[in-house]
């Protein structure tokens, strides 16, 4: 809608893992498992593009924007690293899809969270009874505007 932001996205869950886009951690079944920032960023790829191939260039141009490295080398020890972590192999992929010549695929399906901008967010609220403050209690409400 017009003028109104969507909330951001912040968990995005698939098989026991979740993986929080504010704090930056992978977790599995609520523990926080070890993973570099590049390794982070190309699973964060992954998931946000699930289920589309990603080539090698576009993980070139988002993982090492201004650097000029062996980027093909690079890649593949970051993707076997995302794969490690995930209990995940080439062969048998649950996860992490390689195809061949032209990147890789984001096979499982996520599911997303979206969190309210605020931490301060009412996160419950009671219902209470309706009493008035004043002499004009007997009288009947007929409208809130009364």
């Amino acid at each position: 809608m017009y003028g109104i932001e969507s909330p951001p996205l912040r968990l995005i869950r698939f098989g026991s893992f979740e993986v929080d886009l504010e704090a930056e951690e992978l977790r599995k079944n609520g523990l926080r498992l070890k993973l570099e920032p590049k390794a982070f960023q190309a699973l964060t790829l992954l998931l946000h593009r699930a289920g589309h191939t990603i080539s090698r260039r576009e993980f070139y141009r988002t993982l090492w924007p201004d650097t000029n490295v062996r980027f093909d080398r690079s890649l593949n020890t970051v993707i076997n690293r995302v794969r490690e972590v995930l209990g995940d192999s080439a062969a048998s992929p649950r996860f992490v899809q390689t195809l061949s010549r032209r990147g890789y695929r984001f096979v499982a399906s996520p599911s997303l969270t979206v969190t309210a901008a605020h931490s301060s967010a009412i996160r419950s609220m009671a219902v209470l009874p309706f009493e008035w403050a004043s002499a004009e209690r007997g009288r009947a409400l007929d409208s809130f505007g009364d």
